[in-house]
């Protein structure tokens, strides 16, 4: 199965608005207001209030660049929800130890926002699972992609990108890349294996599910019940896929997974795609580049941003 990807973000985008919005909106008031509010609500130390709301705008600033990226972090936006839920805990913490700090208005406004704060964590939480859900039958239960625009053609990107056995040229993380001879039963490359070492010296194996050439786009399945498969995963698919854009080309890169720990599974995604976004981004600008017939030196490609996908 060739996976095409979606824009699953727009309900994380959203919440992460909200957040900001209403961040913004207390950070402000509090920050030109301080000793208004402080009087209403009983607190007689202004300078905390307005401290608090200078570091609201900050936080909202943080919120807003994170929802508002070409690509959308599940890990940066469990980063800000973690961020909300200390908020949370905290006012509980203040109004159990100083509640007399605040009058009756204080502890009924301290808690309300709590509670919208909370509200916006948990939104938060769950539009990072929903990006991060698989579609897809017959694949993993997660899925995570990225996608990178180059300059190159498509047709001399997607030559380099089909080339299964040369990935350890472009991916320094690994040593060896071969291909082993396809059944003599399958058509094209479909049932060709690729073997990967790691420079630290972990191996797995990965079958070749589909391969597309009108699609520029092939799929595998890494071979995960194998002895030693060193990732934390019981299913595992993934693919690529070259898309023309005009004269240039745009790189998907995708991973379908189910893994073996069953408490919070998308977080461990969440955690995998943050070094995903990392470092594929510039096996993809080694790629670009000997699709020109550059030369390149580890490190000096320019890095493509990562688009939604």
């Amino acid at each position: 199965m060739i996976h095409t990807p979606s824009d699953r973000s727009r309900p994380l985008r959203a919440a992460l608005a909200a957040n900001a919005l209403f961040s913004a909106i207390t950070g402000a008031m509090l920050a030109t207001l301080a000793a208004q509010i402080g009087n209403i609500i009983g607190f007689e130390f202004p300078l905390v209030l307005r401290l608090v709301g200078f570091g609201l705008l900050l936080f909202a600033g943080f919120v807003a660049f994170v929802g508002s990226r070409n690509r959308v972090s599940a890990l940066s936006s469990v980063l800000v929800s973690l961020a909300d839920l200390a908020w949370v805990i905290g006012t509980v913490a203040v109004l159990s130890i100083s509640d007399q700090a605040f009058n009756d208005v204080g502890v009924t406004t301290l808690l309300a926002v709590a509670l919208i704060v909370l509200a916006c964590a948990v939104l938060q939480l769950l539009g990072a699972r929903h990006m991060l859900r698989e579609t897809a039958i017959n694949l993993g239960d997660w899925h995570y992609c990225i996608a990178s625009d180059v300059d190159a053609p498509p047709d001399l990107v997607w030559r380099i990108v089909s080339d299964l056995g040369s990935i350890s040229r472009y991916m320094s993380s690994l040593a060896h890349s071969t291909v082993r001879p396809r059944p003599s039963s399958h058509a094209g490359h479909v049932g060709t294996i690729r073997d990967c070492t790691t420079t630290a010296g972990d191996t797995w194996s990965e079958t070749c599910t589909a391969f597309d050439e009108s699609q520029r786009s092939f799929a595998v399945r890494f071979v995960t019940e194998a002895a030693g498969f060193p990732y934390p995963m019981r299913e595992m698919h993934g693919g690529w896929k070259v898309e023309a854009r005009g004269d240039a080309s745009r790189v998907i890169v995708w991973w379908s997974v189910t893994p073996t720990i069953s408490v919070v599974p998308w977080l461990l995604v969440a955690m995998m795609g943050n070094k995903i976004d990392r470092d594929f981004p510039q096996v993809i600008a080694r790629m670009s580049a000997s699709a020109l017939g550059r030369t390149f030196v580890d490190g000096s490609e320019r890095r493509p941003s990562l688009a939604g996908c």
